[in-house]
């Protein structure tokens, strides 16, 4: 069931997180024969927010481009049995695909329902490692008992990387290698938090 959490089943290494519980404050103004402005304030919206910058790795990252598109597909390699072809196209509904993300520190293990990316950024620097930038959105966090399946990745570097441009997708393979240093690339998701009555 959609924003229902579930375990975890691929680990991302992270260069930094900062993704934790979030809230908006309502503060109450009311005069109770006080000198204090406020007398109180009250939680009303919580969410889950932050950010999640690391190493570009080719398979949990998937998951990310999973959630950034919204459509996905895998097939053979052409002649390969064991290689495949994973094809992200851009899912035209307005409901953005969801994950469940896991944040397992030495003292607790937090899950993150109905996360989904708000933004992400892939940065490629000559001689260095491709780097990706994401920016998170959920339910508030909820304690988990889950183990990360720590899988063995293999990550980008900038000579895995190739810059090509043309008119179209179907042009992309005659076209000539651009030589570029650097280059980042920056998708927007717009998503926000819709909050309803009755709910935070």
């Amino acid at each position: 069931m959609r924003g229902t959490g579930v375990a975890p089943t691929y680990s991302l290494g992270w260069t930094s997180t900062d993704l934790a519980d979030a809230g908006k404050n309502q503060m109450n103004n009311s005069a109770i024969n006080v000198l204090d402005e406020n007398q109180s304030s009250v939680v009303v919206e919580q969410t889950g927010a932050g950010k999640i910058d690391g190493i570009l790795p080719d398979q949990g990252m998937g998951l990310i481009f999973y959630s950034l598109f919204g459509g996905y597909a895998v097939a053979n390699h052409a002649g390969e049995t064991l290689v495949k072809d994973h094809t992200f196209s851009e899912n035209q509904s307005n409901q953005s695909q969801s994950l469940t993300i896991t944040r397992k520190d030495p003292n607790i293990v937090n899950q993150f329902s109905l996360a989904m990316l708000k933004s992400l950024s892939l940065d490629v620097v000559a001689g260095d490692y491709v780097k990706f930038s994401s920016e998170w959105i959920s339910q508030p966090s909820t304690s988990a008992t889950a183990t990360p399946a720590f899988v063995a990745e293999n990550n980008f570097i900038s000579k895995n990387a190739t810059v090509k441009f043309a008119a179209n997708i179907a042009g992309l393979a005659g076209a000539t290698a651009a030589s570029i240093k650097d280059i980042k690339l920056n998708f927007d998701k717009k998503v926000n938090p819709y909050f309803v009555i009755g709910q935070n």
